[in-house]
């Protein structure tokens, strides 16, 4: 990855006590599990102050979801809830239980890979998972490179590995969206809760081989972070599936969208994480396929 050129910012400390992967009864009345970085990725129970606070369950959804945020906001370590999350769909299922999917925003900005979901049993909710950051401290939202600027940069950088062309109605029929989708969003490097900066999140089809996503610092114009969502082919006599650690993104079983390491062997995506030192694809079982 190319050096990182953060925003020129005031970065204000966050404090968050360490309790990494451990569930624990709080006073609150729910049980919490952690990640890494000491932020509550599993939240059960309902918070004691939600059950003094509304005798009647609330009518709609969205003020089932926002009380629930309110009341928690402190454990979250985030300001505010309804201006820092968006609801971005919810269905229920053949139990009763409301599923309700959550984007986190700031400034009207989506925050990458920042994604909860609520759960909400008769009329409450009970159950919160997903991952998201703290409320981010950045004072510029306002991007220096603009989207016609960073979709160069990215093109420029795909031309480098594959043709480029402009797609043709039929392809863009078959993929079903645009080709280049360029959306400003705040980024956290390496998963850091104090390196929020914003970026460029492009998705770039440049033909239907090849689906490239790159994360373009929108100070610099740098590229932090660029992957091929799909399968690489080379060699136009001898088509050979290229194998090896890949990087992917793909919805869990409650609608929240991760990135996960994996391994690619004949066009398939294996739950093994290949950057480990533990791994030895000398030593591994996933056979590779060859076509000629």
């Amino acid at each position: 990855l190319s050096p990182v050129n953060r925003l020129a910012r005031e970065v204000k400390p966050i404090q968050i006590t360490p309790s990494t992967h451990t569930l624990s009864d709080m006073t609150s009345g729910v049980k919490l599990l952690r990640n890494e970085n000491g932020l509550p990725i599993f939240i059960e129970g309902v918070p004691k102050d939600l059950k003094s606070n509304s005798k009647t369950p609330s009518k709609t959804i969205e003020d089932q979801t926002f009380a629930y945020l309110e009341v928690m906001k402190k454990s979250l370590h985030i300001d505010d809830p309804r201006s820092e999350f968006q609801i971005v769909s919810h269905e229920t299922d053949e139990l009763g239980i409301t599923h309700v999917k959550l984007q986190q925003v700031f400034k009207n900005k989506k925050v990458y890979g920042s994604e909860i979901v609520l759960h909400i049993k008769e009329g409450q909710v009970y159950l919160m998972n997903g991952n998201y950051y703290p409320t981010p401290t950045l004072e510029n939202i306002t991007p220096q490179i603009d989207r016609s600027q960073a979709i160069e940069v990215a093109k420029a950088a795909v031309s480098k590995k594959t043709n480029v062309k402009e797609l043709s109605k039929m392809e863009l029929q078959l993929l079903g969206h645009e080709s280049l989708i360029a959306e400003p969003m705040i980024y956290h490097q390496d998963q850091s809760l104090d390196g929020e900066q914003l970026v460029w999140v492009i998705d770039f089809v440049p033909n239907l081989a090849h689906h490239w996503t790159m994360i373009v610092d929108a100070e610099t114009g740098t590229i932090l972070v660029k992957y091929d969502q799909l399968c690489h082919l080379h060699n136009h006599e001898h088509i050979e599936v290229l194998d090896g650690p890949a990087v992917a993104r793909a919805v869990d079983l409650r609608g929240v969208t991760r990135t996960i390491n994996t391994y690619e062997a004949g066009g398939d995506y294996f739950l093994i994480d290949a950057t480990k030192p533990m791994f030895n694809s000398n030593h591994s079982s996933v056979r590779t396929l060859h076509s000629h």
